[in-house]
């Protein structure tokens, strides 16, 4: 089943958060610490790289644990290699990059998509009972118990509508429509939307600020043999391991260089990603359109803050060290921060806590409110960190449907 129109592809970059964004100070008046730490997911993280299998390198960085990796890195161009010893000098780490192969997939699909991955384990099972076409409107409640009871839906293929029962119902479909699901799942015993008793859900909503440079690499003429994939190629520079406790927060960039040409000029990038806070005013609020199903239509207030003012200003400076180290002449730069919702990592809007006066869900993911209803998506971060979020959705997954699981072999629900 669907919520809202959610791609099942994802780019493949697949990094861990470190012990560092799980265990975040406050900062600008935003609380930024998750209720869980490194060790109570780096089991999970373990199981979803062996089922998607990546590409990468063990390293021992703390500002970056490392993966369980299926195939070695990939290979580096001169000009790479270069680049890794220069800025080595200047007590950064440059790493091959780390990704999901996008060979590796079942069914010719590439590793990268739910349909060669957790879509096509499931169905293994004998036990998966796919709904295309199925948009989900409303999570149904027991006014009595104040449980949810399962999903209604309608099928996009004829307009028909349905109800289909749960004992629990997880709650993945994308930072912005899980938040646009619960505000519109209003009821007796949730009368500001389901879970929202705080009124976080919708609120804290976050993406992942860029900032980029391309040039030309005079001093390098053009290689070949060397492939171009955006994050999937080349190296990544996490933050430095004496980066934390400033008042920016740490950032990685990644660093292509001599994999393309043009004019007969051979040519690199750099791009920077940062952490955007989850500020309460940046939300999802329902408006008073509704879609073609009656549903009401997200209405998105986003913006930055001083924050990421700081942020552009220390990414900028150090792509232009970086820039300088690889020989790359910057032929153009971001003047600001890439508008948010661009770089599409939508995070926040149902955070966990640890406490549910001040969050959506507990270290579990269980709603706080509504005890058979989990939320595994992006809408559960209660900060970004600057590592892509795909791979840290997916353990979330993994160690929640694992003591869901628990809890129904229990008879709990």
């Amino acid at each position: 089943m669907q919520v809202g129109g959610r791609s099942l592809t994802w780019g493949g970059s697949a990094l861990r958060l470190s012990p560092y964004e799980l265990e975040a100070t406050d900062l600008d008046g935003c609380t930024l610490s998750w209720p869980l730490r490194y060790a109570e997911l780096a089991e999970a993280y373990s199981v979803v790289e062996s089922a998607v299998g990546l590409h990468g390198s063990s390293e021992g960085l703390s500002p970056l644990p490392d993966s369980v990796y299926r195939y070695g890195p990939c290979a580096l161009t001169p000009a790479e290699r270069d680049f890794q010893q220069s800025f080595g000098r200047l007590d950064f780490d440059a790493i091959p990059v780390r990704f999901v192969s996008p060979t590796s997939g079942r069914d010719r699909w590439p590793g990268f998509t739910t349909q060669a991955t957790a879509l096509a384990a499931a169905r293994e099972t004998g036990r998966l009972a796919l709904r295309p076409n199925a948009f989900a409107t409303e999570v149904t409640v027991n006014s009595d118990t104040g449980l949810a009871t399962g999903v209604r839906y309608v099928d996009t293929s004829n307009g028909t509508r349905h109800h289909v029962r749960a004992r629990v119902v997880f709650l993945c479909g994308g930072t912005i429509e899980t938040a646009r699901l619960m505000l519109n799942s209003q009821g007796s015993r949730h009368p500001d939307g389901l879970g929202n008793s705080s009124g976080w859900v919708g609120r804290g909503l976050m993406d992942h600020p860029v900032v980029l440079a391309v040039g030309v690499l005079d001093g390098y003429p053009h290689a070949a043999g060397y492939e171009w994939a955006a994050r999937q190629r080349g190296l990544l520079v996490p933050p430095r391991p004496g980066s934390q406790g400033s008042d920016v927060r740490p950032f990685g960039m990644w660093v292509t260089l001599q994999r393309l040409t043009s004019q007969g000029k051979t040519l690199g990038s750099i791009d920077a990603q940062g952490e955007m806070l989850p500020y309460r005013h940046n939300r999802v609020r329902l408006s008073n359109a509704r879609d073609r199903w009656g549903v009401p239509i997200p209405f998105i207030e986003c913006k930055y803050g001083p924050h990421e003012q700081r942020l552009y200003a220390a990414m900028r400076c150090q792509i232009e060290q970086a820039s300088a180290a690889a020989g790359l002449r910057i032929t153009a730069i971001s003047e600001r921060l890439s508008v948010p919702g661009l770089q599409v990592h939508d995070l926040g809007t149902a955070r966990m806590g640890l406490s549910p006066a001040t969050s959506v869900v507990d270290g579990n993911n269980q709603c706080w409110d509504c005890r058979n209803v989990f939320v595994t998506d992006g809408a559960c971060f209660p900060s970004a960190g600057w590592q892509n979020p795909t791979l840290t959705i997916a353990a979330l997954s993994v160690r929640a449907a694992r003591y869901a699981g628990d809890l129904l072999r229990n008879g709990l629900y």
